[in-house]
């Protein structure tokens, strides 16, 4: 009896192995893992970028805005020219939001989902450059589980690195399909391929390094006549990389015309000298993030390096040439050229970022900007600890190597679930950021504004005065403080730093329809309702389809004791988005002031329905009663 149940247990840990080692069961697992440990972001709310780029952003609202967003920049509602042209991931939006509105789990969802698609597609990536088994599902592993992927998966206005990186892989794996198919398909797989990098190339911008990686590979992994002359490899390479090149040519040329610059730069940026100065410690730090991702935030501050003999700067151009020569090194060793094509993909898909000059200074590092470089580093993590296997003391102790793969695992997975939970919402996003990188203005200036939207205006002042004080010229932090001083009762400084925003931002806060709203409601609060009037009419004007705007000057209209013409623009606002905060409760506002009780009271049920501890229907409620 003994020695059946020890046959039937050998058999057993066999069909599990077998079934385990079936590639499409095995990558289904690691992207199922990438979906569960970010479960808890599905009840996060829209935070940061989200307001402007999704809740307020009238391009989302309908498939009828996709020609528009194909000519338009992502923010355009703020600027005129803006520096995003990503009309793909507007069209990705308007999916969202033609499937859940602006409830936050649905988009949250999909963001989580898009993850455990690029995850599933790193898996098939490797294996169809022969990386191995073992190496293709240790590096999907680690790159589903890695902390430093946390921004891009939690903040819904990052998702855009998730589905450029979809797309950058499925362009690569269209084309290498391509390359082995037989007649029959080959045109096919071409044209998918150059599809899909047309919509990466709209999804975001470091999705035109494709070509180059292209390049390296044929270059490294050349076919037929051109495998041992070096004439032959780079003509081939080239020849190949060519009709890529050119679809990125159509996109800057399409890029520049809507933005009127293919690049734009920051209006406090530095000159070209300091930025290449300071390229290789911004390097170091993406990387020392990649290594040891702990104290992971949306607001990083790197110092520029204004000198060649600084310390700053010979160290880290010493330590990235030596990682270089060491990837040159162990590829050579290794006999594998995938080792330096990896090397060569996280510096390379990297490179757009690198651009410095189009940041505010010291604003250089960002999280998301990691996503897709972030393949090429951990393919080299699993070939070093497949590598591990091959020595003969760790080989004859697997217990060891499987030790120490589960104690990176753990470690990663519950970096990754602890630091997510610091963007469940702007609260946690800017206090992380301002705890972790107090230098950062901007944390310091959203911390404020956070604060004083959660009735907490006298650290909102602290914190936006010392943010002024580091940058008198900031529009955003004037007009803040402008609305936490109206607050306070503060009126005339109230006054006086509104004018200044506006002296400071004319463009926005007299042109745009997002500035005008903006503009209306700080002169609301101020209870200088004829300017606000006017203010908010023109920014309907300017776009029709802004809910905010309607929204205000329905509120507007509410206090001069117009609710006929309220409750028309609250109509409108509802007609936009229906479950928006207060919305149901402003209507019932207006019916109750035109004598309608049964009709405002269907109105705050209907805004208790989507917002059930909502204190204003209490009130509201109340005073329909007396």
């Amino acid at each position: 009896m003994g020695r059946w149940k020890r046959l039937n247990s050998t058999s057993g840990n066999a069909a599990v192995a077998q079934w385990l080692n079936t590639p499409s069961i095995l990558g289904s697992l690691i992207a199922a893992l990438a979906f569960l440990i970010y479960i808890p972001t599905l009840g996060f709310e829209f935070v940061w970028d989200d307001q402007m780029q999704v809740v307020s952003n009238p391009l989302v609202l309908s498939w009828k805005m996709v020609p528009r967003a194909l000519d338009s920049n992502l923010w355009y509602q703020l600027n005129a020219t803006g520096p995003y042209y990503r009309p793909f991931f507007i069209i990705w939006s308007i999916l969202n939001h033609s499937l859940f509105g602006f409830d936050t789990h649905g988009w949250h969802f999909l963001n989580v989902l898009l993850h455990a698609i690029a995850t599933g597609l790193v898996f098939v990536f490797l294996r169809k450059l022969k990386a191995g088994n073992t190496i293709a599902a240790l590096a999907a592993l680690l790159f589903a589980i890695h902390p430093v992927h946390i921004e891009p998966v939690a903040w819904i206005s990052s998702g855009s690195d998730s589905l450029a990186t979809v797309l950058f892989l499925s362009t690569f794996l269209a084309y290498l399909n391509f390359r082995d198919a037989g007649r029959k398909y080959r045109v096919a797989w071409l044209l998918a391929s150059f599809f899909t990098f047309a919509c990466a190339l709209l999804t975001k911008e470091m999705a035109i390094t494709f070509p180059a990686m292209l390049f390296l590979y044929e270059w490294l992994f050349p076919r037929g006549d051109a495998v041992s002359e070096t004439r032959g490899k780079l003509r081939t390479a080239v020849l190949i990389a060519v009709p890529y090149v050119l679809l990125a040519g159509a996109y800057l040329f399409q890029r520049g015309r809507v933005l009127h610059a293919v690049v734009q730069n920051s209006g406090d940026s530095i000159n070209w000298l300091v930025m290449l100065q300071t390229i290789p410690i911004v390097v170091l730090h993406y990387l020392r993030i990649l290594v040891l991702p702990i104290g992971l935030n949306g607001f990083y501050y790197t110092f520029p390096v204004y000198s060649i003999l600084a310390l700053r700067f010979l160290i880290p151009v010493f330590g990235c040439l030596a990682i270089a020569a060491l990837i040159w090194y162990w590829s050579r060793r290794a006999g594998n050229p995938l080792i330096l094509f990896f090397g060569l993909w996280l510096i390379v898909c990297l490179a757009p970022t690198l651009y410095l000059r189009t940041f505010p200074i010291g604003d250089y590092v960002r999280d998301r900007y990691l996503y897709l470089p972030s393949i090429g580093f951990v393919f080299l993590l699993a070939a070093a600890l497949e590598s591990l296997g091959r020595l003969e003391k760790l080989n004859r102790a697997p217990t060891l190597r499987y030790s120490l793969l589960a104690a990176l695992s753990v470690a990663m997975i519950a970096g990754t679930i602890s630091q997510q939970i610091y963007w469940t919402n702007d609260l946690l996003v800017f206090s992380r950021g301002h705890s972790q990188s107090p230098e950062n203005n901007w944390a310091t200036k959203y911390l404020g504004a956070a604060l004083s939207r959660r009735g907490r205006p006298e650290l909102a002042v602290t914190l936006l005065e010392e943010a002024i004080r580091k940058e008198p010229r900031d529009s955003y932090a004037a007009f803040t403080i402008s609305m936490v001083y109206s607050r306070l009762g503060r009126t005339e400084e109230a006054k006086e730093e509104l004018a200044r925003a506006v002296a400071l931002n004319p463009q926005y806060y007299l042109a745009t329809s997002d500035g005008l709203t903006n503009r209306g409601i700080a002169l609301s609060s101020l209870k200088q309702f004829g300017e606000a009037e006017e203010c908010l009419r023109k920014a309907v004007q300017l776009e029709p389809e802004s809910g905010d705007s309607h929204y205000y000057l329905g509120l507007v209209l509410l206090r001069t004791n117009r609710p006929a013409e309220a409750e028309q623009q609250f109509r409108e606002a509802v007609a936009i988005n229906s479950t928006a905060l207060d919305l149901h409760w402003a209507l019932g506002m207006s019916r109750q002031m035109q004598g309608d009780g049964a009709g405002a009271l269907q109105e705050y049920q209907q805004e208790l329905a989507y917002h059930p501890n909502n204190p204003n229907v209490a009130a509201s409620e109340r005073s329909l009663m007396n």
